[in-house]
């Protein structure tokens, strides 16, 4: 198991919008674990973490309005989302588009 290499796949990951590889890249850099210890990018990477995080709670109004048999109004929350780098949302929406 390399440290650095679980660093370069969660970078790779965060780049794509991933919410969670983005936190574990704070807390590498808070740490210093698999590269350098770095307080400045731990908090740059915190706060974008906090950012998102709103966007997250749409993740389940829409799955709610799926369970409610509403998928349309689902789908377009799941698009929104995917837009914003969400992969899970863009998984759902084709989901449903299949459908």
């Amino acid at each position: 198991f390399s440290f650095s290499k679980a660093y370069q796949h969660f970078m790779e990951a965060a780049e794509n919008g991933h919410t969670l590889a983005t936190y574990n890249l704070a807390i590498m850099h808070h740490m210093g674990v698999g590269t350098y210890e770095s307080c400045t990018l731990a908090q740059t990477f915190i706060e974008h973490v906090a950012k998102v995080g709103p966007h997250a709670l749409k993740l389940s109004v829409a799955y709610k309005l799926v369970r409610q048999n509403m998928p349309l109004k689902a789908s377009l929350i799941y698009m929104e989302l995917a837009e914003m780098g969400f992969g899970e949302a863009s998984f759902n929406a084709g989901l449903l588009m299949d459908k």
